[in-house]
């Protein structure tokens, strides 16, 4: 029969917001967008103002590895970003509408009324047990646990890839305007985008734009 506390949990499930399938369901929390604004800037001016000055040998090799990492980093991301990441048992009675036969080996979940696996536990923000639930990730608005564990650690690698092909090339660029400032200078000069702006305002442009990574490389 029906456990004795469950009427208590009734209260609080009624309380609960609606269960979370996805991070791409609305509303979006505002780190995710701004990590869309972010990356999606951050791509824009490396490309336009600071991987224009890298020497052309450099270029054929340093361009498919940086797209491919940011290839990645959205792949990922949204793979890691849409997959539901509830218990297969929470999953099963949403889909299905009916309830799941209790299992005494296993433990219950009175929010989500269902017998869950032992390393499942609730999110309060998604509504749901997690799968091996590792924790809530407010940058893909979704929780992340077995289903999406992968991708997520993609994420995060292709991001620590991306970021420090920027530092790295930005590094680079400093250390070149400060040791020959005339061929520093030329770089520009050869650049259509860049070859009327100043090098001391490309020289902060490189400050601010390593000054910004770091933090989301560290």
């Amino acid at each position: 029969g029906p456990r004795p506390w469950h009427a208590v949990c009734a209260a609080a499930m009624d309380e609960s917001p609606p269960m979370r399938t996805n991070g791409f369901e609305r509303p979006f929390h505002p780190f995710q967008v701004t990590s869309w604004i972010v990356f999606g800037t951050d791509v824009l001016i490396y490309l336009i103002c600071v991987f224009s000055l890298i020497d052309h040998g450099v270029k054929m090799v340093l361009a498919p590895f940086y797209i491919g990492t940011v290839v990645l980093l959205v792949a990922a991301t949204a793979q890691a970003t849409r997959s539901n990441a509830a218990d297969p048992h929470v999953i099963l009675q949403a889909d299905s509408a009916m309830q799941i036969e209790e299992d005494d080996s296993m433990p219950f979940c009175g929010l989500c009324n269902v017998p869950v696996y032992p390393r499942s536990k609730h999110c309060r923000v998604c509504s749901k047990c997690v799968d091996i639930f590792d924790h809530h990730c407010m940058w893909i608005n979704n929780c992340v646990g077995r289903a999406n564990y992968k991708s997520f650690f993609v994420t995060i690698s292709s991001v620590a890839l991306m970021i420090g092909t920027v530092l790295g090339t930005c590094i680079f660029l400093i250390i070149a305007y400060f040791t020959d400032e005339e061929a520093f200078e030329q770089r520009l000069l050869d650049t259509p985008v860049l070859g009327e702006l100043p090098k001391e305002t490309f020289l902060g442009l490189l400050l601010t734009i390593s000054a910004l990574n770091v933090p989301l490389f560290v």
